[in-house]
């Protein structure tokens, strides 16, 4: 961990920011507003807003803020699914920067002051990630943080102080081998770097495949350079009926959930190749917060395929079963306690509203 000494830095504007959208331009219009809002737009050379479908909202929600902006509107009419339009438009940047946000999401006003700030005072790193919040509106009352990890644990109260922590590839397999530990929209990064890690992990099967499964994304540009992560908020991800991650949760959730594991092994396995035991790392680490004094149930563990995967080893010695019946007795409670988990339950009672017609589906 570095503190950083904070130095002024430079006008060149070598920055572009890349902003996917689809139908949505009430909520886009928001958005572009708090890019305009950035403490240094000055550092912004091209803001790319992409949209991918026939709507024709969005072309005026974009010009409005062509005064405030450099901006430059795309429409695209190629059906390209949200993974493809990743990648081609990463293949639109000409700037030594780039940083991407979806169309319902909204940035913190320092958030690009401070990734440029953490570029220049450690410049082995090859992105930046601000802390992200869940938020419901305009408001930007946080709901709850997007997730955690085991290395934001403060060592200290000073370290609470720090502006900046850096995470290494290691760092980055083991904070991604049980849940997604950045936000990809809070992520600003060398343009080469970002274009490494979206390709290549296009080639994982389930790269895009839930929204949840970004990780690999993470994992890959850990290959590139260290990761700086601020301690601001720099993201508020907004959850709502109409967003991928609600309508995964859905449509098909042990499908996602087997998806999520197999995101799991897959950087195990990767790692493994480059000789970190992730899964060895990763206990050692679990240990360690609860050493530290964090509970456990506040480590992010909601998928209980990969909670029963990562603890196999965790859970008390019980007596043996005295037959078969009894066994399948036990293995039939242990998977039932793995599933009402808070996370879980909230994930049950989203689907069941979504079928009731509460919630829009």
């Amino acid at each position: 961990m570095k503190d950083i000494t904070t130095r002024q830095f430079g006008h060149n504007p070598d920055l572009t920011i890349l902003v996917p959208t689809y139908k949505r331009a009430q909520m886009l219009h928001n958005c572009l507003l708090s890019i305009a809002g950035q403490s240094r737009k000055d550092l912004i050379k091209e803001v790319i807003v992409s949209e991918n479908s026939d709507d024709m909202q969005s072309r005026p929600v974009a010009n409005a803020f062509s005064d405030q902006l450099p901006i430059r509107y795309i429409q695209q009419r190629n059906g390209f699914t949200a993974q493809q339009h990743g990648i081609w438009l990463a293949q639109q940047v000409e700037t030594k920067y780039v940083a991407t946000i979806a169309d319902d999401d909204m940035w913190s006003r320092y958030h690009i002051e401070e990734a440029m700030r953490c570029f220049q005072e450690y410049p082995t790193i090859h992105s930046f990630f601000g802390q992200a919040v869940v938020v419901e509106n305009e408001t930007c009352h946080p709901l709850n943080r997007f997730s955690g990890s085991f290395l934001q644990i403060p060592d200290s109260i000073s370290s609470n102080l720090v502006d900046f922590r850096i995470w290494d590839r290691r760092d980055a397999a083991i904070n991604c081998l049980a849940n997604t530990p950045l936000n990809i929209w809070a992520v600003v990064a060398l343009a080469d770097a970002h274009r490494f890690a979206i390709n290549t992990a296009a080639g994982d099967p389930e790269f895009g495949k839930y929204p949840s499964n970004d990780r690999l994304y993470i994992w890959r540009i850990s290959l590139q350079g260290d990761i700086g992560i601020g301690r601001n908020i720099s993201l508020f991800y907004r959850r709502h009926s109409e967003s991928d991650i609600q309508t995964s949760f859905a449509d098909n959730i042990q499908e996602l959930l087997a998806s999520d594991l197999a995101v799991s092994e897959e950087i195990a396995r990767q790692a493994g190749l480059l000789g970190i035991n992730t899964y060895q790392e990763w206990q050692r680490e679990y240990k360690s917060a609860i050493q530290f004094g964090l509970a456990p149930e506040r480590i992010d563990l909601w998928n209980p395929m990969i909670r029963n995967w990562l603890l196999s080893d965790q859970i008390p010695d019980e007596p043996t079963p005295r037959n078969s019946t009894e066994q399948r007795l036990a293995e039939l409670l242990k998977k039932f306690i793995y599933l009402f988990t808070p996370p879980i339950l909230h994930i049950l009672f989203l689907k069941a509203k979504i079928r009731t017609g509460k919630i829009p589906p």
